[in-house]
């Protein structure tokens, strides 16, 4: 049986924000990327784990999936990520941004943006066939009151509910205080962008691959 992995909203978060910038710039050429590369290191990962889903996902003997929750709170994340954005461009000192976030508003731009690239990501990952990713909403209601009771939020505790209802081996996430509290719950390893790249890129070692142009040299 196929290992399973559900994919966390920051690690899709991670994805829609540098995929959304470099189909803006990747006529500029490899150095533009790079230095996007540069200025985003810690995104970075989730972008080439997402790229190396969607090229091999298919195929490989890994299996990967996400909610409908856990795509709800990657626009939360995007929201954030904007706004901050915006902050930043205003000069409104660090310590007032808790205050200021709560009365800015994306623009039409920003929604424009943000809709697009999250109807891109279902495209690319959920509706094409056959898929590099599934849905996995359902959840383990168990698993669920066991997280809250440890302190989890109640989205991360839904999200760990539907990797664990699906028999999920690892939980693909950025949040390192989760962490701690996933090693009490199920099987489930929590694990970063970057080493399920590397478990993704090994267990497709000697695997036929799609083959197709990827823009991001590795």
């Amino acid at each position: 049986m196929a290992s399973k992995a559900f994919i966390d909203s920051n690690v899709l978060a991670n994805w829609l924000l540098l995929d959304g910038v470099i189909t803006k710039i990747k006529d500029r050429g490899e150095a533009a990327v790079a230095e996007l590369k540069k200025r985003s290191e810690r995104k970075w990962p989730s972008y080439l784990l997402l790229e190396e889903i969607r090229e091999t996902g298919r195929f490989s003997p890994l299996k990967f999936g996400t909610s409908l929750l856990a795509l709800a709170e990657t626009t939360t994340v995007i929201f954030n990520e904007y706004v901050a954005s915006r902050l930043h461009e205003k000069n409104v000192p660090y310590q007032f941004w808790e205050w200021a976030r709560k009365r800015e508003h994306l623009s039409e731009s920003d929604v424009k943006d943000l809709l697009t690239q999250i109807q891109r990501f279902r495209h690319l990952y959920l509706w094409s066939k056959p898929s590099p990713m599934e849905w996995l909403n359902w959840v383990d209601f168990d698993a669920v009151a066991n997280m809250i009771a440890q302190g989890a939020s109640t989205t991360d505790a839904f999200l760990v509910g539907a990797a664990n209802e699906a028999g999920c081996k690892y939980f693909v996430s950025e949040d390192d205080p989760l962490r701690r509290i996933l090693r009490k719950v199920g099987s489930i390893r929590q694990i970063s962008a970057q080493a399920m790249l590397d478990e993704l890129r090994k267990s497709n070692a000697g695997q036929k691959k799609l083959t197709r142009e990827i823009l991001v040299p590795r």
